[in-house]
Formats: structure tokens, sequence, C-alpha cells
């Protein structure tokens, strides 16, 4: 494939039609380079690396680049939100300020801790900060509402090869070395601006060796939050975000409440003399790095003598010494893959590495993103009894042994710690869970209070069977994984207290907080009663719940489902990855919405479960709907339609969200009492931004197989505003030259081959 070309239609149209961004000079593969002391690491046994080598975990960096303000009349934070049609998209706020960055994805030459084999693996991964030795985690974004960010990505990969990057291929594995840029959760502009600049537009391609700037304006009324950005070319997402290709993104606010509109949560959330709050940003991630034979097989730890291929295939990846492994191929990506493959999940770059800092009785706000592409995590903590073992010697636990820790050592009741923001939107109010499901895209935000010195177990808990990405029993007798541990904590200082004292301490310490922090005096008694009435957060919330009565577009339907290709369901015959019916369609007409509308989705799933992810517009729950016939979205009814209680929708009645799972429980399957299907029903406003964007799976290896689809948010009251002109691009047949529209717009222009035409102009909605 041609270095300059791009074969995705909706990229932006400029020579040669397609961009894949501007062509850099001198643009190289990032050169091998090792460090001395980190080749030292290699060959030395774990238990002769110290306390002192124990890696800590530290927050993401935060990405460096220069700020300007660029103050503009009537941009002020707070202003009201537009809801409407009329004139909506020429409502935007403005931003105030510019911030430049730039992201160099490229390989990385690093090592990752291995806890099965006690040592260092040399790993070769795509990242986003393409220098050696650098964090196995992308680098922080930290912007404020009112922010324009200014990001030029540059693509320092190789050259792809022909055969796995053309324009035949839609669906599937391909393009591994395209990439471009999402902004997972932002409320902005899908599409570009009127000068053709991007903004969150998951349709670019970025070809190695080019580069593209991004100009995304987050709103001065957006919402403070925890979101994030990763790669979201269709082909290579799975592929590149197991590679580590995913970062935090915060958006921090000052906005105090008033009696015309809701505050930050950042505002009551601030440090004071009195009450502390530490913040931690956790990305949490599955690399499914491995090295591979001249088959292109993976390579595998030696089986039993006369294992069958199945046993064969189920061993842990292994690496011949000095080899370096990487994330070359997603066929090892389904269910029980993860597990099988003997990785850990990370934790900002880490392996089984421990949290530092934490104080007895500070309150933690703990922003926590799941950035992994396929494996649900339960997380719990609880606290640790070591009987005298070294804290270092945690991280060489693996397997059985790694399993009889958790079981001796980790032994405390976990602690209760409080929801606060879910996918980056504060709840109405703070809700006390002792566990907290992850599903892939979704962060949580926890407030952590460790109520004693000493260490934690950060435990990542089973899932029932149904509320699980894989669907399907996790483990066996040899090599059990009921759950596994992904670090400690270590508690420092401060004051004891009893676990059971954890609710009434929090309780006060955010009635310090309020009391500090709140300066209009109406206001801060009005947030005083809010937390002495169950902890509400009524005035920090950034949405207004939708009524039935705002509703006014019909209830769209939507369903996920898995079939197989063949007929007879053969093995290896590989599957179709649905949305009603339909695999992802570059060429199709998008499915159209109105913007200004408001509407009801109703989502289900069949045969296997699936995170349902939208762009641009986040949702409100109204109910999740279990086989059972019960709404299981509030406290009263528990979901136990399997033997085990699933808790992960409890309390979700009325959240905010961008990423939801959508269960299916199947018939006969381990531990399923009541099979079926749950129904999902969610509302959301289509506001103020037009274009083009996505809902998928967030399975991002079913995304990138075509469980996918596009959808066009238009005006359809104001024709004149509606649309500008915007090139269409030419192909050869042998009819002669057809035009197409990079946006996927339908164009009828067609010439003979004895025709000629100089320019072609076409209409396409505004962004």
């Amino acid at each position: 494939m041609s270095q300059s070309i791009s074969h995705h239609p909706r990229s932006q149209a400029v020579s040669g039609c397609l961009t894949t961004g501007l062509p850099r000079s001198g643009v190289r593969p990032v050169a091998l380079s090792i460090a001395a002391a980190l080749l030292g690491m290699v060959s030395v046994p774990a238990q002769a690396q110290e306390t002192a080598a124990y890696e800590s975990i530290q927050n993401p960096p935060v990405l460096q680049g220069a700020t300007t303000d660029t103050a503009a009349a009537g941009a002020a934070q707070g202003q009201a939100r537009v809801q409407g049609e009329a004139a909506a998209q020429d409502a935007a706020i403005a931003p105030t300020r510019t911030k430049t960055m730039s992201l160099n994805v490229g390989y990385v030459n690093t090592y990752l801790w291995n806890p099965t084999s006690g040592k260092y693996d040399r790993v070769h991964l795509r990242s986003y900060d393409a220098r050696d030795n650098a964090p196995l985690v992308a680098p922080t974004i930290d912007v404020v509402p009112g922010t324009r960010m200014n990001i030029t990505l540059n693509n320092n990969l190789p050259a792809e090869n022909s055969e796995k990057c053309n324009d035949s291929i839609t669906n599937g594995f391909h393009c591994p070395n395209t990439t471009n840029l999402h902004t997972h959760g932002l409320w902005v502009n899908p599409g570009r601006d009127d000068a053709g600049v991007p903004s969150d537009d998951i349709f670019q391609a970025i070809a190695p060796g080019h580069s593209l700037k991004y100009k995304i304006d987050i709103p001065s009324d957006h919402p403070a939050g925890t979101f994030w950005y990763h790669t979201h070319f269709h082909g290579s997402t799975a592929l590149q975000v197991s590679s580590g290709m995913a970062g935090a993104l915060i958006v921090r606010g000052d906005r105090q409440p008033t009696a015309q509109r809701n505050g930050d949560l950042d505002t009551l959330l601030r440090s004071t003399g009195n009450t502390q709050v530490q913040e931690r940003v956790v990305m949490l991630q599955q690399i499914q790095y491995a090295c591979r034979g001249a088959d292109g097989k993976i390579k595998r730890a030696a089986a039993p003598d006369g294992a069958t291929e199945q046993v064969r295939n189920s061993q842990p990846y292994a690496c011949d010494d000095g080899e370096a492994a990487g994330v070359e191929d997603i066929d090892d990506f389904g269910p029980n893959g993860w597990f099988n493959s003997g990785r850990h999940t990370t934790i900002n770059g880490t392996t089984m590495a421990r949290f530092v800092g934490a104080v007895a009785g500070r309150m933690e706000r703990w922003r926590i993103i799941h950035g992994g592409v396929r494996e649900s995590i339960n997380l719990e903590f609880r606290p640790a009894v070591l009987n005298n073992m070294p804290p270092s010697e945690i991280r060489n636990l693996s397997g059985r042994r790694l399993q009889n820790f958790i079981n001796n050592n980790c032994t405390g009741a976990p602690l209760t710690h409080y929801r606060v923001a879910a996918d980056g939107l504060t709840m109405a109010n703070m809700q006390p869970a002792t566990e907290t499901v992850f599903q892939p895209g979704y962060r949580w935000d926890l407030m952590m209070t460790f109520p004693r010195n000493g260490y934690y177990c950060v435990i990542d808990k089973s899932v029932p069977v149904g509320g699980s990405i894989n669907n399907t029993p996790t483990g066996t007798a040899a090599r059990p994984a009921p759950q596994t541990l992904l670090g400690i904590v270590q508690v420092n200082g401060g004051v004891d207290m009893d676990t059971t004292a954890i609710p009434g301490y929090v309780k006060q310490q955010m009635l310090s907080l309020a009391d500090a922090n709140i300066f209009d005096e109406e206001m801060r008694a009005a947030v005083v009663a809010d937390l002495n009435d169950g902890l509400k957060l009524s005035h920090f919330t950034p949405h207004a719940t939708i009524a039935q009565s705002e509703l006014n577009q019909p209830i769209r339907k939507m369903n996920f489902s898995i079939v197989a290709k063949d007929p007879n369901n053969i093995p290896g015959g590989g599957f179709h990855y649905y949305v009603n019916g339909k695999e992802y369609d570059k060429n199709a007409d998008l499915t159209q919405l109105k913007l200004g509308g408001v509407q009801e989705w109703e989502i289900s799933s069949e045969g296997a479960s699936h995170p349902y992810h939208i762009h641009v517009n986040p949702f409100q729950i109204v109910s999740i709907i279990d086989p059972q016939g019960r709404d299981v979205s509030g406290f009263d009814a528990p979901d136990n339609s399997e033997s085990t209680i699933d808790t992960q929708f409890r309390g979700l009645k009325g959240v905010w969200k961008d990423t939801i799972m959508i269960k299916h429980l199947r018939a006969g399957a381990e531990g399923v009492v009541h099979p079926g299907t749950y129904t999902v029903n969610i509302r959301t406003r289509y506001e103020r931004y037009k274009g083009d964007f996505v809902m998928h799976c967030h399975i991002l290896d079913h995304e990138d197989e075509g469980m996918m689809e596009g959808f066009r948010i238009t005006d359809a009251t104001n024709v004149a505003s509606k649309y500008a002109p915007v090139p269409v691009c030419s192909t050869d047949t042998s009819d002669g030259i057809k035009f197409r529209s990079p946006y996927g717009v339908k164009n009828p222009l067609s010439i003979p081959k004895e025709g000629k035409l100089q320019t072609s102009m076409m209409l396409l909605p505004k962004r």
C-alpha cells in the first residue's frame, strides 16, 4: 500500500484523495537501545533484587505542552448547555486557552516484570511514547474545560505490508502500523473544523512515516472528569491498545456550584489544611506480548508428553533467552486467551507492583481506567498479613503460589470504598461498595481510605461467568484462577482506625471538605445537607435527568450477536460479528440521527456478553432487565440469575456513562440458573455536535471484526447550514472513473474513459 494513501473511505480528503497526514522526512523505526542497568536485571534472580528494586506504582507522566491563554468574549465557564435544535452547532462555546502537544508513535524497547519466570521480559511494543525504556503506559493528558488541544500525532512505525493493509479489507485484523487518535468519553466534535482539521475523528488513517495535526476543542461547559485516549483505526485497534497505546485524559474543573448551575466535584475534593485528599491515576491494561516462531505461531511452554493439541495451545507463552516479545497479531485474542498466556494485568505499565505514599486515615481519589482489550476486572481491597514475608517477594508469585498467598495472606474483610464518578461523570450520590467491576472502556472514580498501617492486597476478584467478557469458566484444576493479585498498597503513618469506622469517618471528612471548599454560604449549607442525606452529590452532577416527557424520537433497538460463517459451525470456519444482523460496512450509508433529538435505546445481546460503547454523547441508564423480567439496576433486586450474585449493575439506575455491559446467559453454562437475555434501556441527547461517529462493542477485537455501526447526526431543520462543499475522490474502473466521498457520502458522479474532469465538489454536512 502506498505510504501516502489510506484505505479508509472516510479519511480526510487532500491530494491523492485520502490523507494519512503530511509526509515527514527522516522518519525511521526506533533503533534498538538497551539500558545497561536493565540488561543486568535480566539474568539476576528475583530474590536477589531487594525491596529497593521492587517497583512502585507511580502516576503516569503528564504529557508536556505549551499552554497559551486565548480568552474569548462570551466564553465564561459554566455557560448553559445547548439542548435544542436551533443554531446548536453555532452555539458551541469557544476555547479560552490552547495546549499544544505531540504524541510520537513508534516501537519502544524496554522490560516488563514477569512473576511467572521471576525476571524481566524483554519487550518490543508499539507506543505513544517511542523512547527506549519509556513507561509502558501513555502519558496523561491534563487539561481544563475551555481548552483547545492541538495534538500532533507522528507515526514512526515501519511501513505496512501490502498484503496486510490494502483497500480490499474492511473488517478483521489489518494495517497493524496505521494509527489515529480517539478521545474516549469526551463530548467534542467527532469530525473536522471548517478548515478540515480533524477533532475526535476516528475515520482518520495515519500511515507510517506521516503526521497529522488534531484540533480538539473541549467546550467551556464540558464536565470535569476521568476520560482516556487510545488508538482507534478500524482493523488495528485491538492490537495497538493491547500493545499499550492508551493513556488517561483528565479534565479538571474549578467551577463552584451556584443556584443556577452545578459545580465540579474537583472543587469539593480539594485538599485543605485539615483534610487531605491524595489522587492516583490508575491505568489497567492487558499487554498480551508473545514471541513467535518461524511459522508465525506463538511460542509456548512445553506441554506434557502425549498432550492434545488443545492442551498444547493452552500452555503459557514462552520466549528464548534474550528474545524480545511483542504484539504482532490478535490470533490468540479470545476466550481464555489472556489467562492461558500467563501474562499479568499491568498498572501504569508495571506488573505486581506496590502503591506507596498512602497514609492511614487519609482519603484518596483513585481515578481508575480499564484500558485493556477484553478482560473483566472485579476490584477489591483487602488487608494483608505478610508474616515476615519481604514485600519484594510478592512479585514472584504466580499460579498456585499466588492463589495460596491470596487465600492465606489477603484475609482481611474487603474495604468499603465509595464510587463518586462513572465513566468520568459525577454520580448523584457516593455509592458504598466492597467490590467494583470494570469492563473494557469503563472508568470509576473511587474514594479510598486505608484504616491502618501495613499492607493491602489489590485483588482482581472473579466476575460471574455471564458478567465477564470471556463468558466461559476461567481456569483449570491445575491452574485455577478464581481471583488474582494486581498489586499491593503500602500504608505508613497516620492514625489507625477500625475498618468498621470507615463509613462514618468518610462522611465526616466530606463534611469537613464542604465546609472549607464551598464558598457561597447558601450553597455550602445545601451541599452539607446533601451529604448528610445519604452522601448525595446532586450539586455536582453534570447532566439533568432525561424524563419520559423529553423524548422526541422513537425507541431505537440494537442487538449484538456472533454468527458462525459456516452454517454447520465447523471449527475454524470463522464468525460474523453483527450489530442488528450486519457487519460494519465502510461504504454503507450511515444511520441518521437528529440534532436536538432525545431518544431511548433498547440494547440486547445474543449468545455472549458485550460492552456497548458510543462516541460523543453519553447516556443515562433507565433500567437493566434480567432474564427473569426484573430491573436489577437499582438496590432492591439482586442479579441472581447465576449461582453467584453479580453486583456490577447494582446502583446504576439513573447513572450517566458511555460504556455498559450487555449481558447474556447461555443455557447450560456453568452456574447459570436463569438463562436468557438482559435488556439495557438507556436515554441520550444528541446535543451541539453534528457529524459522523460510531457505536461498537468495546471488546476491541470484536470491533475490528465488524461489531460496529456508523452514525451521522444532522440538523434537518437548517438545510442552509447543513452542507458545505468538500472534494471527492476518483477511482479508476473498467468503465471509467467513478467518484466517491472520503466521508462515505453517496455521489452519483461518474465519467467515461474518454471524459475529462478537472475539479469536483459535493455537499457534506458541516462539522
